[in-house]
């Protein structure tokens, strides 16, 4: 699929909705992983504010992303899934930055 289309996902109770060219459904499950994360992280502060606890989310999530490259061995046979991984690390920067912009208080 390479075609743009909106799917809306629900993180913390809010609706967004998310310009993507992944499968719709991968894209809820990828939510609802973002959505979990967010729990967590909510429940260790006292704060509640969706973009703090979302940016905190996206650094547990970028340093998941560095580990597994880190661990991951790098043989040809593996460049392969390193690219998917970076792919799919690109759609959720994606996703992320769309939520962020539609969380900011527009001026």
């Amino acid at each position: 699929m390479s075609e743009r289309q909106l799917v809306t996902i629900e993180l913390q109770g809010q609706k967004y909705p998310v310009r993507t060219t992944l499968e719709p459904e991968y894209v809820r499950r990828l939510a609802a992983y973002v959505d979990r994360k967010m729990a967590d992280v909510a429940s260790g502060l006292a704060s509640t504010d969706t973009v703090r606890i979302a940016v905190l989310v996206a650094l547990n999530l970028a340093d998941e992303v560095f580990r597994a490259r880190e661990a991951s061995p790098a043989p040809d046979d593996s460049r392969a899934i390193l690219t998917a991984w970076d792919a799919q690390a690109r759609a959720l920067d994606d996703m992320l930055e769309s939520v962020l912009n539609a969380a900011r208080p527009s001026d």
